[in-house]
C-alpha cells in the first residue's frame, strides 16, 4: 500500500536527494519540465515549501 503523508523537517534531506536523482534521470533522458540539478527543485525548494506550508499531499479514493 501506497502512503502519502506532508513532508516533516526530518524528510527534507532525503527529499533533496530524491530530487537529486530524479534530475539526474531527467538529464539522461528528456528532461521535460526543465528541471535543473542542485538549482531547481532541490532541498532548499523542500525546504522553503514546507516551512510556507505550500506543499501539501493531495487527497485520494481508494
Amino acid at each position: 500500500m501506497l502512503l502519502i503523508r506532508k513532508c516533516l523537517n526530518e524528510d527534507i534531506t532525503a527529499a533533496g536527494k530524491f530530487y537529486d536523482r530524479v534530475v539526474e534521470y531527467l538529464d539522461a533522458h528528456i528532461n521535460y519540465p526543465k528541471w535543473q540539478y542542485k538549482i531547481y527543485p532541490n532541498e532548499d525548494y523542500v525546504r522553503l515549501n514546507l516551512m510556507n506550508d505550500i506543499i501539501k499531499p493531495k487527497q485520494f479514493n481508494t
